[in-house]
């Protein structure tokens, strides 16, 4: 009897931790505009953007925006080498968990457009 109890308490459990995980999520990579993009794109001047999913446990959300800033940081070379321009709701985000990408769609999709201080990343969808 308490080993079929453990196996069910088990059972239930372990979809809701992978539910759980998932819901961490890997934040994709920034988006570098080309020289005509950050001309015309939805903020002037901006180098790029970079998406993240503010739904979910608050400590996960914290996470997702560390990670985001991380990313931009990486992009640009440096924490210190970059300036937010604008953080805005409702774009659709995407992040990896366990190999699968999940889409966070509506208000709680989050951009932060960005501008590089100094020389400006490779736009993407160009490789070197």
């Amino acid at each position: 009897m308490k080993t079929k109890s453990i196996a069910i308490i088990t059972i239930l459990l372990v979809p809701i931790l992978l539910l759980l995980s998932a819901c961490a999520g890997i934040v994709e990579k920034p988006y570098i505009y080309s020289q005509y993009e950050g001309k015309s794109g939805p903020v002037k001047g901006a180098t790029g953007e970079q998406t993240y999913c503010a739904h979910g446990l608050p400590q996960q959300v914290q996470d997702r925006k560390k990670q985001a800033f991380a990313n931009i940081a990486k992009a640009c070379g440096g924490e210190d080498k970059y300036a937010i321009i604008e953080e805005l709701a409702g774009s659709p985000a995407r992040t990896t968990a366990l190999g699968i990408e999940t889409s966070c769609t509506g208000f709680a999709g989050r951009v932060i457009y960005f501008k590089c201080r100094g020389a400006k990343p490779l736009p993407s969808g160009y490789s070197k």
